[in-house]
């Protein structure tokens, strides 16, 4: 189906987690997907969960200012660059891990948002799935 085929994506991007592909040494990729299965690419081994985490303090001046368009409407592009810079990069070592089990896909992702406190600024992403090697049928 075409929601579940895997695409080619030069890297993470914010809204296009279903199906992305990102590219290995050698010519292969890394597929990402939200499902349990890749369709095309059956799963011949789990290799195991992989969890990372970033976590992203957010300095006085964005802070304030997102408090000020809170309180005024509207949103704070600034925070959500940081959070999408958060997002990338635990995507990157997400990859990392998945690359060091021997994997070439990563299936059931997972992507949650926490606070780490409500005073201090800091932020949490958190990406989860399950590493596995995939083959192409025939």
């Amino acid at each position: 189906s075409p929601r579940n085929s895997p695409r080619r994506a030069p890297g993470p991007k914010p809204d296009s987690l279903l199906g992305l592909r990102l590219s290995l040494a050698a010519g292969r990729t890394m597929i990402f997907t939200t499902t349990s299965f890749i369709e095309g690419h059956p799963v011949q081994q789990y290799l195991g969960v992989l969890a990372v985490e970033v976590v992203l303090g957010v300095n006085a001046a964005r802070d304030l200012m997102g408090r000020v368009r809170d309180d005024f409407g509207g949103h704070s592009a600034t925070l959500e660059q940081a959070l999408a810079e958060a997002r990338d990069e635990a995507f990157k070592k997400l990859q990392r891990r998945a690359e060091l089990a021997g994997a070439d896909a990563v299936v059931g992702i997972a992507v949650d948002y926490e606070t780490a406190g409500t005073t201090n600024g800091m932020f949490m992403v958190t990406v989860t799935g399950t590493a596995v090697r995939t083959r192409s049928k025939p």
